[in-house]
């Protein structure tokens, strides 16, 4: 036993001068610029069996944060700087570490810890402004690895950097890696984190959530969560209206929707998705659910569209809905006249010839508005020819043959 134990602290001791001896070298090649070399040298150090030496972990960090910040060297290793952090940090757990580092870096080396952190932000910045998303996603995880590391230290006392949190969560999600997109995003949800750019987070996770996973249960939660944030959020607010369409009940949903209005930040858009919400109820899908309340839900459709005009007066959406009902009030109204008694059919006529010229009023403004966009979307292209169709079918009732004329050529060009 006793010559067993003799050989194995003179094989430390051959290690350990082994590991000097690259240490040495290393530094020899560092000292004379050849940072390929000296790269060679120190992981040869770090490989040796004997290598819980500080010192060799400390070379390596400097050697390998050279080679990060050297553009002559810099693809030698892709993430030095990355690896230059996981040194230092090795050093520091090391027995004598801490004298080991105060040796070859000064009593302030505690600065080398924060300038690595701010060398990962700044990295990772400058290339999500250049839409390297891949890249600046692994540059932000390594600051949040430091920022963990400061904690864990009792370095900082802040457990979640939720800055470093969202641009790790957007550079995922521009780089549609979802599952790191969701990993990041719900870290800053669950933790209530708010600010300008964390209301992406819940908007994102929100979508995810409904869309991808189809959890709907998730989805309310982040979107209950969102919105006690970001009340006025445009995107949650749909989001919410979507995740109620989700539960299948109609008159929920319009619940929803009338208590979306009765609060202060009610905007245009709030009134325009309920009027085409409940014009889709009452004259697209009419075949397929009985409607309730039918009259009440046309005066109210009628209210909330011309509340979205005042907001917007230019919408062609809201103008091109009007007019649609126009229509369809006045096609119900003319087959009712169809069978009724002379007195009658006269007073029903009345109020076709009215409906017809209201719908004239809104879908010509519609058409009008949709043609003024030269980037007009698919739905809106069929939105601006159904107009004009409507427009042709109105102005031939109303025997008004040179507006018809005119509308089917404009027709004819699209």
């Amino acid at each position: 036993m006793r010559s067993l134990a003799v050989f194995f602290i003179f094989s430390f001791i051959i290690s350990t001068s082994l590991v000097a001896q690259d240490v040495s070298t290393a530094k020899t090649f560092y000292e004379e610029g050849k940072l390929d070399r000296a790269k060679s040298a120190i992981d040869a150090a770090v490989k040796e069996s004997a290598a819980n030496l500080p010192e060799a972990c400390i070379w390596k960090y400097k050697i390998y944060n050279s080679i990060a910040k050297n553009t002559a060297y810099s693809n030698l290793v892709p993430n030095a700087a990355k690896e230059a952090f996981e040194a230092i940090k090795k050093a520091y757990d090391m027995p004598g570490g801490t004298d080991g580092l105060i040796k070859e870096l000064g009593v302030g080396y505690m600065s080398k810890f924060n300038d690595c952190y701010i060398g990962f932000i700044s990295s990772g910045s400058g290339k999500m402004n250049k839409k390297n998303y891949a890249d600046a996603f692994e540059d932000f995880k390594s600051a949040l690895a430091a920022s963990d590391f400061f904690y864990k230290k009792k370095m900082i006392t802040i457990d979640l950097d939720t800055a470093l949190t969202f641009y790790a969560g957007y550079c995922a999600f521009q780089n549609k890696d979802d599952k790191s997109a969701e990993y990041y995003f719900k870290k800053l949800v669950d933790r209530g984190a708010y600010g300008a750019d964390v209301q992406i987070a819940y908007g994102w996770l929100c979508n995810y959530y409904l869309e991808k996973t189809k959890d709907i249960e998730a989805a309310k939660l982040v979107c209950s969560k969102g919105l006690k944030i970001y009340p006025s959020d445009e995107y949650l607010r749909s989001k919410s209206i979507e995740i109620t369409r989700a539960g299948n009940n109609i008159e929920d949903l319009f619940k929803q929707y009338e208590e979306t209005l009765a609060k202060p930040g009610a905007a245009f858009t709030d009134y325009l998705a309920y009027g085409a919400e409940l014009y889709d109820y009452l004259f697209v899908n009419e075949d397929n659910h009985t409607i309730n309340n039918t009259e009440a839900k046309r005066i109210r459709m009628k209210d909330v569209l011309l509340k979205a005009l005042q907001l917007k007066p230019a919408s062609a959406e809201a103008n091109y809905i009007l007019g649609m009902y126009y229509t369809s009030i006045a096609m119900e109204i003319n087959k009712q006249a169809e069978g009724a008694t002379v007195d009658r059919k006269t007073a029903l006529n009345k109020i076709v010839d009215s409906s017809a010229n209201a719908s004239i009023t809104y879908l010509e403004k519609a058409a009008s508005l949709f043609t003024a966009n030269p980037n007009l979307s698919s739905n809106k292209k069929v939105q601006l020819k159904t107009a004009l169709q409507q427009l042709i079918n109105l102005y031939n009732y109303l025997q008004q043959p040179a507006k018809s004329q005119e509308t089917e050529e404009k027709l004819s060009k699209l």
